[in-house]
């Protein structure tokens, strides 16, 4: 996609205002980030941020948000890790904690589910999220859809079933290797699945504007094949 057709998308992105929203998890209370879109019988699509957490690294992901809510999705920030008390997760940390997160996604699915209970539901994830985006999906029948950047497939996890699901990767990404897009391709062909995969080439793992902005329009249009 030419970088100019994305300008107004970018503008509506960086607009876009959310308000907060709570349920519980494990006892804890979880907050969402809620990007309403214009419509009311909209899908509705969960936003899962990576291992920097929120409150610093991940933080344009309210971006990527109001970028899907723009695009006509009521968009979830889902601040999964308020369950664990977590700023940002090591190796260590996404290894213990890896579980009580995938619960998590898994309860904030089943919230958007009573708050919207006509609506399909799809998830984005981004690296740590995309993981558990695709963990998530692999259990819960509700999710409809997937869209992961900069992923893959949890270390130990053979899944039997998966939603449609888009694969994002840039070539270059030295956090993720882009051999674990293939993994999860792999998986995706052996459970009979729906998906497709883009290539960002020369991207690593923090992506470029125009390929974020790219991400959003795809990921959009990836959504709406399989939740309308």
């Amino acid at each position: 996609m030419a970088w100019s057709s994305l300008l107004p998308l970018a503008s509506k992105a960086l607009a876009a205002e959310g308000r907060t929203d709570h349920f519980l998890s494990g006892g804890r209370r979880i907050a969402v980030e809620v990007f309403p879109a214009p419509k009311t019988d909209a899908p509705c699509v969960l936003v899962l941020h990576g291992a920097s957490g929120l409150a610093a690294g991940n933080r344009y992901l309210a971006q990527v948000a109001g970028g899907f809510a723009a695009l006509g999705y009521h968009t979830y920030l889902v601040h999964y890790f308020d369950r664990t008390g977590t700023a940002y997760a090591g190796d260590a940390t996404i290894r213990a904690s890896f579980p009580a997160w995938r619960e998590t996604a898994s309860d904030a699915v089943a919230w958007v589910r009573r708050e919207r209970p006509d609506s399909r539901i799809g998830i984005f994830g981004y690296s740590l999220g995309a993981y558990l985006a695709v963990a998530t999906a692999a259990q819960d029948a509700g999710v409809a859809a997937v869209v992961e950047l900069a992923g893959g497939l949890a270390e130990g996890t053979a899944p039997t079933r998966l939603p449609p699901t888009l694969v994002l990767h840039g070539d270059r990404d030295t956090r993720v290797p882009f051999a674990e897009a293939g993994r999860l391709k792999a998986a995706l062909e052996r459970a009979g699945s729906a998906h497709e995969m883009h290539v960002y080439q020369g991207e690593g793992h923090v992506l470029s504007l125009p390929s974020y902005l790219d991400v959003v329009q795809r990921g959009a249009d990836f959504f709406g094949r399989h939740l309308r």
